[in-house]
């Protein structure tokens, strides 16, 4: 009982220093919308491509507008789901009826610039049949790498060592990328726990969890 006690305090620890982590420098990366949503406090400028726009190789929205640069020149078109599906990859449109694509080759760039400094950005990217490796630069830089099948990836970011003027992404390979349901904007960093303290969190639940299943299998045993 006692070692119980022990370990559930570890426990309410780990989940006490994962919910009240302090913001500081770096940045955190999401795989999962759902989790970057509720990371920023849906405060965050949603963009679905649905009012239709001319191809062009650079394309303005509200708040903010993308631009293909590097290889072959390229055009960014905005098409519906139906259109995308001709090809298998209608699941790439993943809110309203339309999303943007351009043809990627050797050496191609999108990069989004931003009217005014962000520090939060994600949109849902799909490259057609196979996996690639993503890399992106400008005011933060990493890798990630797609779903092949042509299923979308979200790539989500919040910057926490300083704002976001603009975002490059280099996806690699040939083929249709497309993009939908972007995200951008400013959200309050004090409320988002350190990336460690994602892991941290993560561990007081599986340790909570271990504590009242061990707990339980007590109980019974000793109920029969």
């Amino acid at each position: 009982m006692l070692r119980q006690v022990k370990l559930l305090g570890v426990c309410v620890a780990m989940l006490y220093g994962g919910f009240n982590a302090e913001a500081q420098g770096g940045f955190i990366l999401f795989t999962s919308r759902a989790a970057f949503e509720a990371a920023t406090g849906g405060v965050l400028t949603f963009d679905s491509y649905e009012d239709v726009f001319a191809k062009s190789d650079s394309i303005n929205r509200p708040g903010y507008d993308f631009n293909e640069t590097g290889g072959s020149p390229n055009q960014f078109l905005d098409m519906t789901q139906a259109q995308y599906a001709a090809f298998g990859m209608g699941a790439a449109v993943t809110d309203g009826n339309r999303a943007a694509s351009f043809v990627n080759d050797a050496g191609s760039l999108i990069t989004f610039n931003f009217d005014t400094p962000i520090n939060a950005f994600g949109f849902d990217l799909t490259t057609r049949n196979t996996s690639q490796l993503v890399n992106f630069g400008g005011d933060v830089s990493g890798s990630f790498t797609t779903n092949s099948g042509s299923a979308p990836t979200f790539f989500g970011i919040i910057n926490k060592d300083g704002p976001i003027n603009s975002l490059t992404f280099d996806v690699g390979g040939t083929g249709t990328v497309i993009f939908d349901s972007t995200l951008h904007g400013t959200s309050d960093l004090s409320l988002i726990p350190e990336p460690s303290n994602f892991i941290l969190l993560g561990m007081g639940v599986l340790c909570g969890g271990f504590v009242f299943y061990g707990a339980n299998r007590r109980r019974l045993a000793m109920d029969v």
